[in-house]
């Protein structure tokens, strides 16, 4: 059966599960209602290469961009990217379990902690929820490099301009209208990201 599923993501008729507890990709097949483990071996580890081989560690946050499957994969604090037609497992960002840390740059460079959450734009933009550095992070597949988008690094509660105001342990992500929606989990809220006019505010919700 199921091992904690975190997160879920939709490509056709296809529905990806992050089974962080089986540390391996499950998906099912929505015409024929078949589910099966399709990535990661179900060692613990960051493997990469083909599906069946490639290891994870505790994916908990998926998003699909094109031909491509991201995966927040959070006990190695690193982004992982996998071609659906390749069927292959790449490491954009991330080391191993013991090599994190919050540095932005160049993608071999940089260091995350613990994300939980991934969000990608058509424009090639990864959004990556940096939980344990309570930050929101930009990916940019074209030049290759880590930035902080929102957050100061400590845990808080803010709003307004992104990178003055805090997070606390941001989780899950979603793209609404080109601006990213934060789980800030710690805060109780949920929070709107807009990288056109550089703001982070509260989205209000009605009850």
């Amino acid at each position: 059966g199921l091992r904690s599923p975190w997160a879920l993501a939709i490509d056709g008729d296809k529905l990806f599960i992050a089974m962080a507890g089986a540390h391996q990709i499950w998906r099912l097949d929505l015409a024929e209602g078949k589910i099966r483990p399709w990535a990661g071996s179900g060692d613990e580890s960051i493997d990469d290469g083909e599906i069946r081989t490639a290891s994870f560690s505790q994916p908990s946050g998926l998003s699909i961009l094109g031909h491509s499957l991201f995966v927040a994969d959070a006990e190695v604090s690193a982004v992982r990217q996998i071609d659906t037609e390749k069927g292959t497992v790449t490491t954009v960002v991330g080391k191993g379990l013991f090599d994190f840390g919050d540095r932005d740059g160049v993608f071999d460079k940089a260091r995350l902690q613990h994300v939980l959450g991934i969000a990608a734009l058509k424009n090639g933009t990864v959004y990556v929820a940096d939980t344990y550095n309570h930050k929101l992070k930009k990916l940019d597949l074209k030049t290759n490099r880590v930035s902080t988008v929102a957050g100061t690094g400590k845990p808080g509660k803010g709003e307004g301009k992104p990178l003055q105001a805090e997070l606390n342990e941001p989780g899950g992500l979603a793209i609404l209208d080109n601006t990213v929606l934060i789980a800030d989990t710690n805060n109780n809220r949920i929070m709107r990201f807009d990288p056109v006019s550089d703001t982070l505010k509260e989205w209000k919700l009605r009850k």
